[in-house]
């Protein structure tokens, strides 16, 4: 109950839904497919790329954002509990695709006016990127793995403090989900030992 009250909570504050095993909709929706209506089966393809935004063209984050405005007018079509639950978190995942999207375009002009790279910011951007991928695979993963992937965590935060506030917002959100993962699963198998 305590995950889902964590998921519910990053979901609400606009942050990426988290991944792997506790993960919502992108399991479900893989697991399930063949009895989800045609709006759930795109909602939950659109949504399960969150974890991933920053690494998507402006192309794919417009697309992603076309589909998201896309299936709204089919989340109003639903009965009040289920519009309250997937038409919010389609406005999170929405978010964080503007959001990126946002920031790349004004990563670019930047770039483009003075003519500086951030090389912190994109060696940062790579280790995080190395960190989250394992996120799907966390099940699988040793206790030293999770472990070692915990402390890859911990070991990032500071650099990613040195960035400015909006890469910074963005990356520390996305470190602190796959680290979370990361910790529920390596708690889950100390007990399993214990």
């Amino acid at each position: 109950m305590s995950r889902l009250i964590t998921i519910v909570a990053l979901l609400g504050a606009g942050l990426p839904a988290p991944v792997g095993p506790f993960a919502l909709g992108c399991e479900a929706g893989a697991q399930s497919a063949s009895t989800q209506d045609t709006w759930q089966k795109e909602f939950d393809a659109i949504c399960c790329k969150t974890q991933d935004a920053m690494s998507f063209s402006e192309e794919e984050l417009g697309l992603l954002i076309s589909g998201c405005d896309a299936l709204q007018p089919r989340m109003d079509k639903l009965d009040e509990t289920r519009k309250k639950v997937y038409a919010g978190r389609l406005h999170s995942c929405r978010g964080v695709y503007q959001y990126a999207l946002d920031w790349k375009r004004t990563a670019n002009e930047q770039n483009l006016s003075n003519g500086q790279s951030t090389p912190a910011q994109d060696a940062g951007q790579k280790e995080l990127d190395a960190i989250c991928a394992k996120t799907q695979i966390a099940r699988t993963l040793s206790v030293e793995e999770l472990a070692s992937l915990i402390s890859r965590c911990d070991a990032l935060q500071p650099q990613i403090e040195k960035l400015d506030e909006t890469p910074k917002k963005l990356y520390e959100g996305r470190l602190r989900t796959c680290r979370n993962v990361y910790a529920s699963m390596l708690d889950a198998k100390q007990a399993e030992k214990n």
